[in-house]
């Protein structure tokens, strides 16, 4: 998430997030509630529960409350399966962070959203990582476009606004286009921006040279 952070705001981090311990069987989030804490898995093992009864299992390293706190949305539950140490963050505490680290922590958050999807949730954290970071930054005017009917496919992802698709108001943290991307087709629906948003793009071809970079991993989409 960090990596390439300065070595201040990192320190800045550290400092600011505490140790969290969680027995064996004990819950660290409860399915549906408002996320108001994150947490990066030190050691042990939390199965996550999804929806439509899927289960996942994560390790050390992962994030977990990310997109729920991030983006204001109700999280997923999760259980430590042994003795689970953590590093968590309070929501109130990301105001005492520099753009830089607001900016990480939204990637990691969009990440835990994309491993949702059968086709990234397929892939490593490092590998899901990799795609991230070929998302690009854009800002959106009130009425423009945020993806087109029947233009080529691209991933977005709406980090802050609210956009309108179908006559229906959407907030932070949906995602537009990822069934067409990942089939090959055109864009389905037309997403017009409601107000000023930021979101984060891929294109396929932008995908496909992310995908190229990771070994063993088919650049075809």
């Amino acid at each position: 998430i960090f990596a390439n952070l300065s070595t201040a705001d990192k320190e800045k981090f550290a400092e600011t997030c505490s140790i969290q311990e969680f027995q064996a069987g004990a819950q660290i989030l409860r399915e549906g509630e408002q996320g108001d804490w994150m947490f990066i898995v030190l050691s042990g093992k939390v199965m996550v529960h999804g929806g439509q009864g899927q289960k996942k299992t994560l390790g050390v390293g992962s994030l977990l409350g990310g997109s729920g706190m991030i983006f204001s949305q109700t999280q997923n539950a999760a259980q430590a399966v042994d003795k689970v140490s953590c590093l968590a963050l309070g929501k109130a505490d990301l105001t005492k962070f520099s753009d830089a680290v607001r900016a990480a922590l939204t990637r990691a958050a969009t990440s835990a959203l994309l491993e949702t999807s059968k086709v990234f949730g397929a892939f490593t954290q490092d590998q899901q990582y990799a795609i991230i970071e070929g998302l690009a930054e854009t800002t959106v005017d009130d009425g423009q476009e945020l993806v087109k009917e029947g233009d080529n496919a691209s991933l977005v992802v709406l980090v802050d606004g609210a956009a309108v698709v179908d006559g229906k108001t959407v907030k932070n943290g949906t995602l537009f286009g990822l069934t067409e991307l990942t089939s090959g087709v055109k864009i389905s629906d037309t997403v017009k921006a409601s107000g000023p948003c930021k979101v984060y793009r891929l294109s396929g071809e932008d995908l496909c040279s992310a995908l190229a970079k990771l070994h063993g991993i088919s650049t075809t989409v």
